[in-house]
């Protein structure tokens, strides 16, 4: 608990991550990866994201929250990106999108106390109210990155929101008596795209991983939830880790 308030020790994280991340991004121009080079200098830019909102806009978060948010960066483009651990491991994606959830609640509350320029305790609002108010803010942003995937697959030919095979389908269209019934398909082992049969299934374009994605997403917010409404009922040592009440 100590070392996570500590924002001396805090900065010491914050500092091997731009190291490392320089190293990468030296390493990635020598080897000529313009790719890799591209995701450490938005990692980089994205680490300062912190410090141009708490300096800037006087958003402030505490130093257990800004290690996080940092670390979730490093995971989400270094490791997952250039080290490809969102194909290497199944659940990577999952516990990103998990953590966004989380960040994302400590950061409507962050904007709650700076829009409002007051503690949450003097705002005069229901702790049911705030909780909720945070909680929508969080799964909104996850709802805003899932039409960022959709737009950037549909104009630029990425597939961020990842294919997923299933064995069985149900389906109006594919019912023959052309009414208002469910055609339900089973057992589905291959299908074929102009005359290349491919084996594993039906393939299911970006509906589950996009749906998955905002589970997980709420999930995290739940858990920020749970927090907050500790912190609203009695302020604590560990809440305090996570929610910074600074109005100027």
């Amino acid at each position: 608990m100590k070392s996570t308030r500590n924002p001396g020790i805090a900065r010491s994280i914050s500092a091997v991550l731009y190291i490392f991340v320089g190293i990468c991004l030296i390493g990635s121009i020598i080897s000529s990866d313009p790719a890799s080079a591209g995701f450490c200098i938005l990692a980089l830019i994205s680490f300062l994201a912190t410090v141009l909102c708490e300096n800037c806009f006087k958003v402030y978060f505490t130093p257990f929250i800004r290690i996080i948010i940092q670390l979730f960066i490093f995971s989400a483009l270094i490791l997952g990106e250039m080290c490809f651990l969102y194909g290497r491991v199944k659940i990577w994606d999952v516990l990103l999108h998990f953590t966004s959830g989380f960040i994302f609640g400590a950061v409507g509350v962050s904007l709650c106390i700076r829009l409002n320029k007051k503690t949450l305790d003097s705002m005069g609002l229901s702790p049911a109210f705030i909780v909720i108010a945070i909680i929508g803010f969080s799964v909104f942003v996850g709802v805003i990155w899932e039409f960022f995937e959709f737009i950037c697959d549909n104009s630029f030919q990425t597939d961020m929101q990842k294919d997923s095979f299933i064995d069985s389908i149900y389906s109006i269209t594919l019912d023959s008596r052309g009414e208002n019934h469910t055609a339900k398909i089973y057992g589905i082992d291959s299908f074929s795209v102009q005359g290349q049969i491919y084996k594993g299934g039906y393939l299911d374009i970006g509906l589950i991983d996009t749906m998955k994605d905002m589970a997980v997403n709420f999930a995290g917010a739940i858990v920020f939830r749970i927090i907050l409404l500790i912190h609203l009922n009695k302020k604590s040592r560990f809440t305090a880790l996570f929610i910074k009440e600074k109005t100027a």
